[in-house]
């Protein structure tokens, strides 16, 4: 990462995580650079912290209505750039059979609702397969830098960078190298509404959006 145009925003790392007291549900994943909070005071959207789930190593596990949040310190990360990349270790099980939007991550911009940056797991045109992206000014058409590659229920490593600069998005999936276009530009100079993990920003998407697995690592 140090050889990336620019320096980690976030990394959440599932062995920190301190579940609630007498319970295994999280609602507050604390990162490793800033000491940024993603957390949620609604227990019926904590993920669940799984010990000793990947090579000894813990988890947080996602149903697809589970969703962190953070609404102060990070909202102003996601912006005035040319470039952004993310590194992810995770497992999306099950499957999905439809078109069914699934976020790993989302930051939107001064609306919510409207991503600026992404990464999700499935979608209309991208079902069990990664992709990332969002919006380079704000209100414009949302895109995505779509990976060829079909997740299977095994756990995958990926590293995305989007070069808005020269217009190359690259994913890296399991060290597999994909290249595609993406649009030229510098992301809007304004703060994010809010910044999530595992789901959708807004109250009425929680159940529709959210990511179905296991996650150990994220760095971005």
């Amino acid at each position: 990462p140090t050889d990336l145009a620019v320096p980690p925003t976030l990394l959440l790392d599932a062995d920190t995580v301190v579940p609630v007291a007498g319970t295994s549900k999280i609602n507050n994943w604390v990162d490793k650079i800033a000491s940024h909070s993603l957390s949620t005071a609604n227990d019926l959207t904590r993920p669940t912290l799984i010990p000793n789930e990947l090579n000894s190593h813990n988890v947080a596990r996602f149903d697809g209505t589970n969703v962190l949040f953070n609404t102060t310190t990070l909202t102003s990360k996601y912006k005035d750039t040319k470039f952004t990349w993310s590194i992810v270790v995770f497992k999306k099980d099950p499957l999905d059979t439809g078109g069914t939007r699934r976020f790993l991550f989302k930051a939107d911009t001064p609306q919510i609702d409207e991503q600026r940056y992404g990464l999700a797991v499935n979608g209309t045109t991208t079902i069990n397969k990664f992709d990332c992206g969002g919006r380079i000014t704000d209100g414009s058409s949302g895109w995505g830098a779509k990976s060829s590659k079909t997740l299977t229920s095994e756990w995958t490593v990926i590293l995305a960078t989007l070069d808005y600069q020269s217009g190359i998005g690259t994913i890296y999936t399991n060290g597999v190298k994909e290249e595609v276009s993406i649009p030229i530009g510098t992301i809007s100079n304004t703060n994010s509404a809010a910044v999530s993990l595992g789901g959708h920003t807004q109250p009425s998407n929680y159940a529709s959006y959210g990511f179905r697995g296991d996650l150990a690592t994220l760095v971005t």
